[in-house]
């Protein structure tokens, strides 16, 4: 065998360099400072089987009961009577049409959430700036300066919004065109 070629070495878990967990028994009670009162079961469930016992604790949970939104299922027939009336009839296809637009509802609010989870971030996919001048990129974000006048005056004229008596708005402040000095209709 040459020199220059290694012998692959197989590394099982169990020989893995971690130190040895400490393994001990469990404390006993007295050397915790762990004191149980007296048995406080009383003497009916002393007299009880397992059996019984657990038919009783499984009764005071009320495991074999219906909750509350199965009791509501059935209590909403699924097939209507038929309507005597045109007005019930208008009355029960109006329910009919809102059940079935709040559960589409629900179903495309679901679809959406969904659609959004298994999507994940898009955040990689935003191109990055081309400048790392702040006011270029504030400005691409904005708009071009040619698209709306944004600047604005602001020392206090007299159809300012801002009262030259006491520097607070005024109410009702001016539609924003007039503030800006655009005309309204263009």
């Amino acid at each position: 065998m040459p020199q220059g070629v290694s012998q692959t070495h197989h590394v099982h878990p169990g020989d893995l360099p971690y130190s040895t967990p400490v393994l001990r028994s469990a404390s006993p009670s007295g050397s915790i400072n762990t004191e149980y009162g007296p048995d406080e079961t009383s003497q009916a469930d002393l007299e009880l089987t397992p059996e019984e016992f657990a038919h009783k604790i499984e009764a005071d949970l009320r495991i074999h009961e219906q909750r509350e939104q199965e009791i509501r299922a059935e209590s909403k027939p699924l097939l209507m009577p038929k309507p005597k009336s045109a007005a019930e009839e208008k009355a029960l296809f109006e329910q009919v049409m809102r059940s079935l637009r709040w559960h589409v509802q629900q179903l495309e609010d679901d679809a959406i959430l969904e659609n959004l989870m298994l999507r994940g971030s898009q955040v990689a996919l935003d191109p990055m700036p081309s400048s790392n001048d702040v006011d270029v990129i504030m400005q691409s974000m904005i708009g071009s300066p040619g698209t709306a006048s944004m600047q604005v005056d602001h020392t206090p004229k007299s159809g300012s919004p801002i009262s030259q008596e006491t520097g607070h708005p005024r109410w009702p402040p001016r539609p924003l065109h007039e503030v800006l000095g655009e005309s309204k209709y263009k």
